[in-house]
């Protein structure tokens, strides 16, 4: 599954911020709708130069999704 991130890898890791929104299915089988953010970490040592590491912040938005897709269809 690493081919799937590995651009937003590289970006992060060249020192932006990435999020983005991904479908995945859970360890039950459920689809779910993830929204993940990568934040690069400043280096250590203070110094310039591109991050080591970053964090990453995932949020489950199925509920939003959903609820979204609800509120439309009855819109129409």
């Amino acid at each position: 599954h690493y081919e799937s991130i590995a651009p937003r890898v590289q970006d992060v890791l060249a020192g932006r911020t990435v999020t983005f929104d991904a479908d995945v299915q859970d360890a039950a089988g459920r689809q779910r709708h993830m929204r993940a953010t990568y934040v690069p970490e400043p280096r250590a040592d203070g110094g310039p130069g591109l991050p080591g590491s970053f964090h990453i912040m995932v949020n489950d938005q199925t509920a939003q999704v959903q609820l979204a897709r609800m509120l439309s269809e009855q819109a129409l």
